[in-house]
Order: structure tokens, then C-alpha cells, then sequence
């Protein structure tokens, strides 16, 4: 009797929620996207900073190698634990015994720590050994330098309300900058800065420059010239940031600036604008970015129908909840910027993917300089996800804008780790 009347609430309950969730995602009018309960409960993380900004930077900062790699090896094959590099197999609770690794597991893991080991290196601003890059997973048979070749998500209209739900998580780089060098200002650096997410941990360039194109840095004030990401990152957990910045020297001599990796964890921010750092070297960066829940990628295209055979000026943006937090596009003021038009008026964008909540409004600005940096017109775009090309007019310019709008989502398609005994090694 006990059980029919659980059974009777449970069905009472499940046909409650169906009820609910018929209200909430059906039955709109065609054309209408319901913008109602999206957003996702965060957890608040005791002691995290009000107004700050920085979030806990990666594990993978100062290590004790000598106890890790006792650890690795002692671990080696044991199902992995991210937060450890090895794991055990649970009995029962609070019992735990150690699983016998084989021996493919064993050379594994040992190529793991080989490989690993190659990017520890001292820190002196930290003091320590520092891995200086992506470790997370078993590295033995990842290649670290390949790009990430995903490429946009579904179209956004595409997706039945049902599936918003499925919307990852993201965010928007607003700014690196050098808040700090230990050896002044200016300083011409060169180098990368690169995200990993979870669609494939593979790299996704925000920043790089050669030694023959190092960027000027003349105050705590400038930010690096960005020119990525080329696709929206996509995580419900962490997005990794991998830095390897140098300094340009005298003749040959050049100097490890900043080096290393921090993380952003998808469950501990609180804020519409973050501020991660990585102090390290002879610097401390700054990467300011603005989370984004349920997110949907704008791809943009901005061409000037009527006007000057060049464009001088700057293309920014923002998301209509988030107005304070400038996202620059395009700034013809920070030297290398092209100015020159393309055969159909198109402007050469550095980036040109802007990560928007489903719930909310992308708005563009582009401003066009006459002389000296001065002000001639300023056209203001504010596109839904249903907008796909606006033009405006005023004076003697013509604008055009054109929107791409894509969900972002993870697939499966991209799985990037299979199972080699009790190992996840890339699938390359």
C-alpha cells in the first residue's frame, strides 16, 4: 500500500512538472521566443570577492614535484581523478582500496609525467615550480599545439524552446592588459595567449604575435590587441587560458615575461565582469571578461555601403544587460590595425564574434573618425536574434550590419578522449 501510494505522487508530481513546463516552454505565438526562466541557479562561493574580481587561479600553479610525482606514480592506471591526476575505486563508503594498474596503463601514465614535466619550470615571482601548461588530462599522446577546428553551433532559430535548455555556458574577453612589469614601462611584447574548453581542449587563439611583431605596451592602461576567439567557448564547468608572453630585447636577448595557466570555473562567478590574473615572470596580467549564461554566438559583418574607400574608427559592442563592459572589435588607433576597405566595403574586423545571452539584446557601435581623431559619426545597432542584416544611413556614410546567430552547444561529435586500459588519451 505504501508503494502505490508513493507510486501515485510520483505520477501526480511528474505530471505536475509537465504541466509547468508546457507553460513555461510552449504555447507561445508563432514567431515568439519565450525569454522566461533561463537562468540557470549559480551556487555562491563563500569568500569570493563582492566587487572583485579575481577568481581562484588553476591548480596547476606551484607544485611540489617531488610529492606529485610519488603520487603520479603510486596512481599510475588508477581511474583518473581530475583534481589529483590519479583516483581509486570506491567499495562502499568510506572504503577505499587501490586498483592494479596494467602495464599499458603504467607506460602511459609514465609518458604522462615525462611530458608533463617538460613544462615545469621555476617561477621566480612565485617562488616554485609552476607547470606552465595545459595538464589537466593525461597529456602522453596529446598534441598541444593543434587548433581547435569546431567550427558555429546550429542556427538559433533553428532550435525548438525545448532545447534551449541545452544553451552552454560562455563568455566574453573584454580586455587583457599588463597590470604590472617588473622591468617598466614600454615594454614590446610578443607570444600567445591561448583558451582550451571543453569542447576539445585543442587551441583557441586570443592573442599572437611573432618576434617580428611585437606589440607596444606603454602603460598599466593598454590592453593586447585581441584577435580571437574565432568561435564562441562553449563549457559548463572550466575554460583554461594559457599564457607565453616574452619581451622583446636588445640584439637576440629576450625575456619569459608571463607564463603559465589559470582557469575560469563556469560555478564560481558572481559577477557580470571578472578579472582573472596571472602574476608570474616579470609581470602580472589581467584577463577581464564577462560571463555569459545560455549563451548564443553573433558572428558580425559590418560594411560601409556609402562612404570612404578606408575606414578610421572603432567598432565596439556590448549586450544590452551588460552595457558597462565594452567589447573593441575593431580600433584603427592601435598600430597594425587595417584601415583599408575590401572590394565590397567590408571592414577587416579583428574579431568578430560577440557571445550574447538568449535573453537579451547585442548592441554595436561604430564610430568614424575625420582628422585628427575627431568624431564625425557614430551609428548605433541594436539586433535581436531574429535580426540578420541592418542598414543605416545617415549623412554622407551608409552602414550595413550582418549577424550570423548560432546556439552554442557541445555535440558529442567531438569527443576527444578514448579509453586505453584505464587511461583517457586523445584520440588525435
Amino acid at each position: 500500500m505504501a508503494i502505490m501510494h508513493e507510486q501515485q505522487r510520483a505520477a501526480s508530481s511528474s505530471s505536475q512538472m509537465a504541466d509547468g513546463a508546457n507553460e513555461d516552454g510552449g504555447g507561445s505565438a508563432a514567431g515568439e521566443r519565450p525569454m522566461v526562466a533561463i537562468k540557470r541557479k549559480r551556487e555562491k562561493v563563500p569568500g569570493l570577492a563582492e566587487d572583485g574580481d579575481s577568481s581562484p587561479s588553476s591548480a596547476n600553479r606551484s607544485v611540489d614535484m617531488e610529492v606529485e610525482e610519488k603520487l603520479d606514480y603510486s596512481c599510475a592506471g588508477a581511474e583518473e581523478d581530475v583534481s589529483s591526476g590519479c583516483s581509486i575505486e570506491m567499495e562502499d563508503v568510506g572504503e577505499q582500496r587501490q586498483v592494479e594498474p596494467t602495464w599499458e596503463d603504467k607506460v602511459l601514465r609514465v609518458l604522462h609525467i615525462v611530458r608533463r614535466n617538460q613544462f615545469a619550470e621555476y617561477d621566480p615571482k612565485e617562488g616554485g615550480i609552476v607547470y606552465t601548461r595545459f595538464c589537466i588530462h593525461n597529456i602522453a599522446l596529446f598534441d598541444l599545439d593543434k587548433e581547435s577546428t569546431i567550427g558555429p553551433g546550429p542556427p538559433i532559430n533553428s532550435l525548438d524552446p525545448s532545447e534551449y535548455w541545452w544553451l552552454d555556458d560562455s563568455l566574453n574577453i573584454i580586455a587583457i592588459k599588463v597590470a604590472e612589469s617588473d622591468v617598466g614601462y614600454p615594454v614590446r611584447i610578443y607570444g600567445t595567449v591561448l583558451a582550451r574548453d571543453q569542447q576539445d581542449y585543442r587551441c583557441v587563439y586570443l592573442f599572437r604575435r611573432s618576434r617580428d611583431n611585437p606589440q607596444l605596451i606603454t602603460s598599466p592602461e593598454d590592453s593586447l590587441t585581441l584577435t580571437g576567439p574565432y568561435r564562441a567557448l562553449a563549457s559548463k564547468d572550466i575554460i583554461i587560458f594559457e599564457f607565453n608572453l616574452k619581451i622583446l630585447g636588445d640584439g637576440d636577448v629576450d625575456r619569459d615575461f608571463g607564463k603559465g595557466v589559470i582557469e575560469h570555473s563556469c560555478i564560481r562567478h558572481t559577477k557580470k565582469l571578472m578579472t582573472l590574473d596571472l602574476t608570474s615572470w616579470l609581470s602580472k596580467i589581467d584577463l577581464v571578461y564577462t560571463p555569459v549564461d545560455y549563451a548564443v554566438e553573433a558572428s558580425l559583418a559590418v560594411n560601409i555601403l556609402d562612404g570612404p574607400s578606408d575606414f578610421t574608427g572603432k567598432v565596439i559592442a556590448w549586450t544590452s544587460g551588460n552595457k558597462d563592459n565594452e567589447i573593441v572589435l575593431h580600433d584603427t588607433q592601435v598600430t597594425g590595425s587595417p584601415a583599408k576597405l575590401g572590394d565590397d566595403g567590408s571592414i577587416e574586423l579583428s574579431r568578430h564574434i560577440v557571445v550574447v545571452p538568449l535573453d537579451e539584446e547585442l548592441v554595436l557601435n561604430v564610430i568614424l573618425f575625420h582628422g585628427d581623431d575627431h568624431e564625425d559619426e557614430c551609428f548605433e545597432f541594436v539586433l535581436t536574434n531574429y535580426d540578420e542584416e541592418s542598414s543605416f544611413k545617415e549623412g554622407r556614410f551608409e552602414l550595413q550590419v550582418k549577424v550570423i546567430w548560432t546556439g552554442v552547444v557541445r555535440t558529442g561529435e567531438h569527443k576527444m578522449w578514448e579509453s586505453t586500459g584505464r587511461n583517457r588519451i586523445d584520440d588525435q
